[in-house]
Parts: C-alpha cells; structure tokens; sequence
C-alpha cells in the first residue's frame, strides 16, 4: 500500500527516541512531527522511520546481554536521500 502524505496531522514528541517509540498516527503515512521533522508510519500506525534536515532514525529492535528485546530509534549512517529530501519538500519541511 502506497504511504499517504498528512501534513495536517502533527505527532508531538519529545526529540529522545524513546518518546517516539509510543506515537501513534495513521498506518501507513507521513505525519508532521514537532519542529522539522516527518514521521513515518507502518502499517499498524507505529512510528518507524523520523526524518529531519540533520539525520534519517529507523526504528530499531536490539537484544540485551540478558536476552531481553527492546526497541530504540537509531540514527543512520548515511546523509539524506533525494527521496527523503522529497518527502520533507512534500510535508512542507523544504521549500
């Protein structure tokens, strides 16, 4: 399923990927964060990927040494795309 453009939803955050872990908006969008950013969302609405104009986060599954899973947002190592330039073009972000 194509991904749906929302600018006019806006999901607030703290900037900590922990805060992000718990938002909700509609499957399978892009929603406004706070500030700069653009959120992701799959298909059950999970925040799965945080673009801003410094840094792309993907949602991230990581085991403990004590065999515990937990999730965390974790920045990538590449610069922006051209489609991530799009999308904050598209949400309003870039001019």
């Amino acid at each position: 399923m194509p991904k749906q453009y929302r600018p006019d939803i806006v999901l607030t955050g703290g900037r900590s990927g922990e805060f992000v872990l718990g938002l909700k908006g509609p499957p399978n969008s892009y929603v406004r964060g706070g500030g700069d950013r653009v959120f992701e969302t799959d298909g059950q609405g999970k925040v799965v990927r945080e673009i801003s104009l410094d840094r792309v986060k993907h949602r991230r599954e990581n085991n403990s040494p004590t065999g515990a899973v937990f999730e965390r947002m974790k920045k990538s190592d590449n610069p922006l795309s051209a489609e991530d330039l799009a999308i904050l073009r598209r949400m309003g972000v870039l001019r």
